[in-house]
């Protein structure tokens, strides 16, 4: 169960109000790790939605590379802030594990890859995790109980020795626990 609330700023383009000062959540149960959900814009324009959970427990740098990273579609972002339904199913591709900086960032990414945009901040209580299956609850307002599945190699994975990359298939129903 999500213990904690969040606190957390959505883009006016999901329709929903934006808030003007984001605050970085504080964790005091220790089973809950941080989560965003992050715009990513392209400088070709386009744009797709990172989303990041912190790993369990303490002791590391805001350079690690900790944060456990899926590529989404800007459509799951907006369903899980702002529910039409109690299920979603959605693909994402897991990306390589994102410094701990992200977080709490806002603004250009390194190397001329664009720039991103806190849409939420949350909370996640992983149950299980693997190289190939997760199941967390997380919230993001309304509390979500989320299943995944690594179902094959990323499209641009190449030579990438890292057993989690790749695509993963995502089923998430709306859970009793809410945030507060």
């Amino acid at each position: 169960m999500v213990r904690r609330g969040l606190v957390y700023r959505n883009l006016f383009l999901f329709g929903l109000n934006r808030l003007e000062s984001p605050t970085l959540m504080t964790v005091p149960d220790p089973i809950a790790r941080p989560s965003v959900l992050l715009r990513h814009e392209l400088p070709t324009g386009e744009a797709h939605i990172d989303w990041m959970i912190a790993p369990a427990g303490e002791g590391y740098t805001l350079d690690d590379r900790v944060l456990l990273t899926w590529r989404l579609e800007e459509r799951v972002a907006a369903f899980l802030l702002k529910p039409a339904g109690d299920r979603i199913a959605f693909e994402g591709v897991r990306l390589a594990d994102h410094r701990s900086r992200y977080l709490d960032y806002e603004g250009p990414v390194s190397g001329g890859r664009g720039s991103v945009t806190k849409v939420a901040l949350g909370s996640a209580e992983v149950e299980s995790e693997s190289s190939q299956a997760i199941r967390l609850l997380v919230g993001f307002g309304p509390g979500w109980m989320i299943a995944g599945q690594r179902t094959g190699p990323a499209p641009d994975a190449g030579d990438d020795d890292c057993p989690a990359r790749g695509l993963w298939v995502f089923t998430a129903r709306r859970s009793d626990a809410r945030c507060s």
